[in-house]
């Protein structure tokens, strides 16, 4: 190892990461997958060339879904197995960003940073769902380690680990980007030897070689351009003040913010805008451009992804969680220059507002109820019946709860409202057997229930979580 860790910040790290698997553990098993995990699961339980196509004609990168696909191929599908490389990857998150504090200060270094990183309730929340933002977390830290440590001792073994973090970052999140152009301005900003320059230049190809497996999948994706759309619904006034103070206060506080007061939001943004920045200022025993590195690697990401976002749509707080760890490090080097009492009282303030917002996320679980309705749905269904959803992402959901929940005979059974409709004109034949129709809060589910309702008999109706109600009608009206 390069650094000998004391004992007591093993203990610390130790502590740290037990936490967080604690904290992200919680309900990870009971809870219903939603739509995009479905979705990330879907890419990866069949064989290596089903995933691929689906990768190829969707808009993501494939290194996250290699790993998924290995875990399902090995522990089986359900919640906890596809939502567990989310999990790890996290905690392994931890003692990059230990590491990382200790290469911008090895006398001082901001432990601090680990135990705000533990308790984040953004990070928590993305760590926990089948997603890649995680992955990307831990390649961001660790791009930025190697990055800094080949700008300290530009040695080759330095710019090969720079070189395969930054390309398994791209491979992972595409908009891992935004990392690579600060360190790239940050080398014009300030100046370094040529010797580290070429190093760095070097270590560039490098990585540009490691993600040259998927450049031309990823140039036939981005020419499709099929994510703009989509998420440009979010945004259709275009990019705004309460869109970029949402963004900061989930970065810091995560999705449970949302319930407080706008203003309040405002003032947290203004905080930790300016607060960190005066306290790194003032430490005296940091040299020259170090104070202001936690400052730079976090604000400067932000503002490409903002001025991004206005040529593509893509101002979602969930594809900043790679930030997360750069946040907690502002916070915790920021902390180290405060009087010692003072230091941890503001400690436990910051954990303490954290795990109220992760409660309040916790409460919200699940996003979707897939599970609620796919569970009833086999303890009351027969083999004649027939489900309706509204369209074929929701019927394609119910279709793989059957399968999650290991009863693949249903699956024929199910349908989009539209083919529905096409075949029956919202009449069914059958008064010996069930319709089922699955109503999500959405605006067309509740047109598509007074159709069915005019054209057959009401049976009865059972809620779900998250706003889903399952109705039963039979046929022959």
């Amino acid at each position: 190892m390069r650094y000998k860790i004391p004992y007591t910040h093993r203990w610390l790290l130790l502590f740290s990461m037990l936490v967080f698997i604690g904290l992200g553990s919680l309900k990870l098993g009971a809870t219903s997958l939603w739509l995009d995990e479905i979705m990330s699961l879907d890419f990866c339980d069949g064989s290596w060339r089903e995933m691929y196509f689906g990768l190829r004609n969707d808009v993501h990168a494939p290194f996250f879904y290699i790993i998924l696909h290995l875990f399902i191929k090995f522990l089986g599908i359900s919640e906890w197995t596809g939502r567990l490389p989310a999990l790890i990857a996290g905690a392994a998150t931890l003692p990059a960003l230990y590491f990382l504090t200790i290469e911008l200060n090895p006398k001082k270094p901001a432990t601090l940073a680990i135990l705000i990183l533990a308790c984040s309730p953004m990070f928590l929340e993305f760590s926990r769902e089948v997603h890649p933002y995680s992955l990307s977390a831990f390649f961001s830290v660790c791009s930025w380690l190697f990055f800094l440590r080949l700008i300290k001792h530009p040695k080759k073994s330095s710019a090969v680990c720079y070189a395969l973090s930054t390309g398994f970052l791209l491979l992972t999140f595409y908009l891992g980007i935004i990392v690579v152009i600060a360190q790239f301005l940050f080398l014009l900003f300030f100046r370094f030897s040529n010797r580290k320059k070429r190093l760095i230049f070097y270590a560039w190809i490098g990585g540009a070689c490691v993600f040259s497996i998927w450049l031309p999948i990823f140039i036939a994706q981005a020419t499709e351009n099929k994510i703009s759309p989509v998420v440009g619904g979010y945004f259709v006034g275009g990019i705004r003040a309460r869109d970029f103070i949402r963004l900061i206060t989930d970065i810091f506080w995560g999705t449970g913010a949302r319930e407080l007061n706008y203003m309040l939001l405002a003032l947290g943004v203004f905080v930790v805008l300016f607060f960190p920045l005066i306290l790194l200022m003032g430490q005296k025993h940091i040299s020259g451009s170090s104070r202001y590195i936690p400052f730079w690697i976090f604000w400067m990401p932000i503002l490409i992804f903002t001025l991004l976002s206005f040529v593509k749509p893509l101002y979602l707080s969930r594809y900043c969680t790679m930030l997360v760890p750069f946040a907690a490090l502002l916070l915790g080097s920021a902390l180290e220059a405060i009087h010692h009492k003072a230091k941890w009282a503001v400690l436990i303030l910051i954990i303490a507002a954290s795990l109220f917002s992760y409660n309040i996320y916790l409460k919200n679980l699940p996003r979707e109820d897939w599970r609620g309705v796919g569970q009833y749905l086999i303890s009351q269904m027969k083999p004649e019946d027939v489900v309706v959803a509204d369209n074929m992402t929701a019927a394609s959901c119910a279709v793989y709860y059957f399968k999650i929940l290991q009863r693949l005979e249903y699956n024929k059974n199910v349908f989009p409202f539209v083919l529905f409709y096409n075949n029956t004109n919202g009449k069914y034949l059958f008064s010996d057997r069930t319709l089922w129709y699955i109503k999500r809060p959405k605006p067309e589910c509740e047109k598509q229930l007074q159709i069915i309702r005019k054209e057959n008999i009401f049976l009865k109706q059972i809620n779900f979580k998250s706003g889903f109600t399952l109705y039963s009608f039979a046929g022959g009206k």
